[in-house]
């Protein structure tokens, strides 16, 4: 008898346990509350890098609409949609192959790709020497003796916001961030 004693004593020591401990469950607590301290910071460094990617996107097109006005001759034209949050790149019929409307053709080039912004992402204004438009359309026109004239676009994210602003002169675009409106 003595021996079947010491078989259910060291069975019942032994047995798996059903649950986690306290100090389990503090330790798991303790690493997700680690991860959350890095990875909420990171969070808005989406919505900025979603808004440097559009603000980059168009200010390569802008400069490259004042350098192949330049060098080809060429008559371009931006028209922004603000209420659409979007832009479209144009050439002017004579110079351009498609389907002509209103004397501007959009497919001739890569660059000629209409563009919507992402949901959250505005296109705020367009300013330019002559008007500021904040909905509606606005157009600006790259021609092959004469830039646009200095023009100014807002791209807004998430209470950020980044100015471009077109060097009539050198074709070259200035990103700014500035606060929001």
């Amino acid at each position: 008898m003595p021996t079947s004693t010491r078989a259910i004593s060291s069975t019942s020591r032994h047995r798996p346990s059903r649950g986690f401990t306290l100090i389990e469950l503090s330790l798991v607590l303790v690493i997700i509350g680690i991860l959350l301290t890095l990875a909420v910071p990171r969070l808005g460094l989406i919505a900025e890098s979603r808004l440097d990617g559009a603000a980059a996107k168009l200010a390569t097109t802008l400069s490259y609409l004042h350098d192949e006005a330049a060098l080809r001759g060429r008559v371009f034209r931006v028209r922004f949609d603000l209420d659409r949050e979007s832009w479209t790149v144009h050439a002017q019929a004579p110079y351009a192959e498609g389907e002509i409307r209103d004397g501007f053709v959009s497919t001739w080039d890569p660059f000629a790709e209409p563009t919507q912004y992402e949901d959250g992402l505005d296109l705020r204004f367009v300013a330019t020497a002559n008007a500021r438009s904040s909905s509606g359309t606005a157009d600006v026109y790259f021609l092959p003796e004469a830039g646009p004239g200095g023009i100014t676009v807002r791209l807004e994210n998430d209470g950020r916001a980044v100015e471009l602003e077109l060097n009539a002169v050198t074709g070259r675009v200035r990103t700014k961030r500035v606060g929001a409106t």
